[in-house]
């Protein structure tokens, strides 16, 4: 599909493009023209994101493997059995994810980073209409100011010359002008309103990778840790635990005279 519609279209409009696109009714070319402004940046936005949270992705499973070495080799571990092997079944656990995480890093980037930066590769060329818009909005502008200035001055054989010239710029300025503005309001809706149409496949197809991805990190999470769902304890009863085990340690003198 060609998300760049503007690329099919001559400049000149055909029999029937009409003339004054904001006599027809609906959206005025400016509002047309800011919408477009807000989904370019948007969508830049969200490219943005796309790359940030794939590198997140990748800097969670290292900082989980850098936690998981330290402990191993922390006096907290190697003073406790129970605990050192419970922690180097996390350390094993957490290495075999990297093939895992490795492939869901490749399937964000598949759904999402390298789609989002295809779409951006439309607004360049958009961009060029754009621009030529405005040059013509103000050349327009620029003729017109001149036609009243030249009609409040002598109506002299040159004068009257410049001014008929003039006027007929003016008429050729209106009608580039109209033919751009005629363009933008036929194409810059279709790149709007195709956006979700191009999307949504993207973003289905990350949650699916999403559901994949966390699914076979519990698999292999509970294949490692077997007893976890026998002495799995619920937040409120760790934090209780936590919580007795702290008092009794600020109960302690040399604590307690600390505060």
């Amino acid at each position: 599909m060609n998300w760049n519609p503007l690329k099919r279209l001559s400049g000149r409009p055909g029999k029937d493009t009409p003339t004054s696109p904001d006599a027809e009714g609906g959206d005025s070319i400016d509002d047309i023209v800011s919408r477009y402004h807000r989904l370019e940046i948007n969508s830049k936005k969200l490219h943005k994101s796309a790359k940030k949270y794939e590198d997140i992705m990748l800097a969670l499973y290292q900082s989980e493997k850098k936690l998981c070495s330290d402990l191993v080799n922390d006096d907290f571990c190697k003073e406790n059995d129970d605990l050192r092997r419970t922690i180097e079944e996390w350390l094993c656990y957490a290495s075999e994810m990297d093939q895992a995480v490795e492939d869901h890093v490749i399937a964000l980037r598949r759904c999402l980073v390298d789609p989002l930066k295809r779409y951006q590769a439309t607004f360049p060329d958009v961009q060029v209409a754009l621009k030529k818009r405005d040059h013509l909005v103000q050349e327009h502008q620029r003729l017109v100011q001149k036609v009243a200035k030249l009609e409040t001055k002598e109506a002299t054989g040159n004068n009257i010359a410049k001014l008929a010239e003039c006027r007929r710029q003016v008429e050729t300025s209106t009608l580039e002008l109209e033919t751009q503005n005629a363009l933008l309001r036929s194409e810059l809706p279709a790149i709007y309103e195709h956006r979700v149409e191009y999307m949504e496949p993207c973003l289905h197809a990350l949650i699916i990778s999403q559901t994949k991805h966390w699914g076979e990190a519990t698999s292999r999470l509970q294949k490692c840790f077997p007893s976890l769902n026998e002495n799995c304890r619920t937040d409120a009863e760790i934090s209780l635990y936590h919580r007795d085990k702290l008092n009794a340690i600020k109960a302690l003198s040399i604590v307690a005279g600390s505060e």
